[in-house]
């Protein structure tokens, strides 16, 4: 017999691709002539941006830029830094996906060695790993309501996620970054950071309007010989295309910076005391609308047997949209002992999260770096990577939830504790959404065969029944071809699951 039923329609994003491919690096090159001679090299770099990335039908093409940055100490006991380019592009196989795809990645530089060949030639070696994620939209239909009386349902409702929109945009944020007067003007810049923070998104009708800060460190020496430091921050207003979003929406925002150009150029007076900075930044937007979706996951009926067929439903219960700042201080000792601290950075590795006790807490490894001077005058670099674990927020979640996080190092605060001791602080920003993934067995299919009728007749109109703590309402009316709303009524309860030893009295339909 064919039933009137009421379907819901749940959009989900299905992974459908997730793998790691490796970009080798092997490369040799000559300093420039402004660069002077190696005397020793202190640290090799690779730091890798994505600049293009294309997903086609069965293969997806990814372009890497890679900033190979080397430190050494000069014949004239000076840190000085040098800088090269490398654009690496590979194809990846993907098996054929016939539906758009949303993409994200993860980039890591897996190994950077380099070794001076004499005072002029650096030989490096490296590999940068790119894990690319494909999901696709996915589609399924599941019975909410059936408009027969003799039908019993146990629903499950939930607040989920549901895709609207992805959009990926590129802007250029330029700006001359002029010195203070307290600041020597720069014979060369020995190390600099870029990155891109997400502050702020505002949806509107088909957009959104996101704010966010560039921020650009940069570590040089002075004309006078003398190791500087200057941060500037550039805030960005950018407006995004979103069909289909409203001011309802929840966007997911990630940025990043695809590349970074640093001219020094001369002021009026001919001093080297301003620096062009272009910086290319990447903003990967999803906004999703939150839908209060109803799914039946069991039900039968009382006067003839029933025919169900189920299927698996994956989906995101939304928890919250976090953006938090927040502080992590740590110590760490030097083997050497420190006459003064030239620049310390911070870079976050790995991080993840769980929920203890109904808090949100991030964990992960964080790298230290350090550029120090000893009391001979000699320049030093230090890196050290320290386990971290910060309580965000009181949050009630699963203990596994999913987080999809943004994590930035947005300032960072040192200061000598002692002849062989750094104490520093760095602020973090996170940002994201976090849900919790279900995976829900809904029914959709649901059908009576009228040739097997249940029997009822000798049934009693009230059955007592003793009842044990734990126990689930939905199993014992199941068990005696009742309802449960009946059963809750009855007994005057107001919860599924008892919680504890009861006698109830089960009334028959």
């Amino acid at each position: 017999m064919e039933l009137e039923t009421v379907n819901n329609t749940l959009k989900t994003l299905k992974k459908v691709y997730e793998k790691k491919s490796e970009y080798p690096i092997d490369c040799e090159f000559t300093l420039p002539d402004y660069c002077p001679d190696i005397e020793r090299i202190l640290k090799c770099n690779i730091f890798a941006k994505v600049t293009n990335l294309s997903v086609l039908s069965d293969s997806a093409q990814a372009e890497i830029n890679a900033e190979i940055k080397v430190l050494y100490i000069s014949k004239d006991n000076k840190l000085f830094g040098y800088e090269m380019a490398q654009n690496l592009s590979k194809s990846i196989s993907i098996g054929e996906i016939e539906k758009e795809t949303f993409s994200s990645y993860k980039i890591k530089t897996e190994y950077a060695n380099c070794r001076a060949v004499n005072n002029r030639k650096i030989d490096v070696h490296g590999s940068i790993g790119l894990t690319l994620l494909l999901k696709v939209e996915d589609e399924k239909k599941c019975i909410s309501e059936i408009d027969d009386e003799s039908i019993v349902l146990k629903n499950e409702n939930i607040k989920v996620l549901e895709p609207v929109v992805f959009s990926e945009k590129q802007i250029n944020v330029a700006d001359d970054i002029s010195l203070s007067s307290t600041n020597g003007s720069i014979s060369n810049i020995i190390n600099y950071d870029v990155k891109s923070v997400f502050e702020e998104c505002k949806t509107i009708a088909d957009k959104a309007i996101i704010k966010l800060n560039t921020i650009i460190e940069i570590l040089y020496l002075s004309s006078d010989s003398n190791y500087e430091t200057i941060k500037h921050i550039i805030p960005v207003n950018q407006v995004v295309d979103l069909l289909g979003a409203d001011e309802n929406s929840i966007c997911s925002v990630k940025t990043d910076v695809s590349n970074v150009t640093l001219k020094v150029i001369t002021d009026s007076d001919g001093e080297m005391r301003t620096i062009n900075a272009e910086v290319k930044v990447d903003i990967s937007t999803v906004a999703y609308k939150l839908t209060d979706l109803s799914v039946v996951t069991d039900g039968y009926c009382v006067k003839y047997e029933s025919i169900i067929e189920k299927q698996s439903v994956h989906c995101e219960q939304f928890v919250e949209s976090i953006n938090e700042t927040f502080n992590l201080s740590e110590s760490i000792d030097i083997s050497s002992d420190i006459a003064s601290i030239i620049d310390l950075n911070c870079l976050p590795l790995t991080y993840s999260c769980k929920c203890e006790d109904n808090n949100l807490v991030l964990s992960g490894d964080i790298a230290v770096f350090a550029f120090l001077e000893d009391e001979k005058g000699s320049s030093k670099y230090y890196e050290k990577v320290l386990p971290f674990s910060k309580s965000i927020l009181k949050l009630n979640c699963d203990k596994s939830p999913e987080c999809d996080f943004n994590l930035t190092v947005t300032d960072c605060t040192f200061s000598k504790n002692s002849s062989n001791r750094i104490d520093f602080k760095c602020e973090m920003k996170l940002n994201g959404i976090v849900t919790n993934p279900l995976e829900i067995e809904a029914i959709s299919s649901f059908k009576i065969d009228e040739e097997k009728e249940k029997t009822t007749d000798n049934l009693p109109s009230l059955v007592a029944y003793f009842a044990q703590k734990g126990e689930d309402i939905w199993n014992i009316a199941l068990k005696y071809n009742t309802s449960l709303e009946k059963i809750k009524e009855t007994n005057n309860l107001s919860n599924e699951i008892l919680n504890e030893d009861i006698m109830l009295l089960i009334p028959s339909i």
